[in-house]
């Protein structure tokens, strides 16, 4: 091959290197993924929280279904809701500090 095939091939090479450099400093490309890797991580926060959600839902459809067969839930659950007490009971009420 001759010396000037050589020199053609570096400068063009060069240029595509200058031209893809410009090309992701004018469409902020850095930016943009990392727009989109924050996006995904909040894409999987949400659905770990939609999964842990539909797990709730869950264990309360199942609590709501065995109060029917049991009393004493019912009436714990009744009193809870609607802050009932009975004659000579003393309600402590814990609250967290934060």
């Amino acid at each position: 091959m001759k010396r000037t095939d050589h020199t053609w091939y570096w400068l063009t090479l060069a240029l595509v290197t200058a031209l893809a450099l410009v090309y992701v400093d004018r469409r902020d490309l850095q930016g943009r993924y990392a727009d989109y890797r924050r996006t995904v991580e909040t894409v999987a926060v949400q659905q770990e929280e939609v999964q842990r959600l539909r797990e709730t839902v869950a264990n309360e459809k199942a609590r709501a279904d065995g109060m029917d067969e049991n009393p004493v839930e019912q009436e714990a659950t009744i009193r809870r809701v609607k802050r009932l007490v009975r004659e000579g009971e003393i309600i402590f009420r814990v609250e967290e500090r934060r």
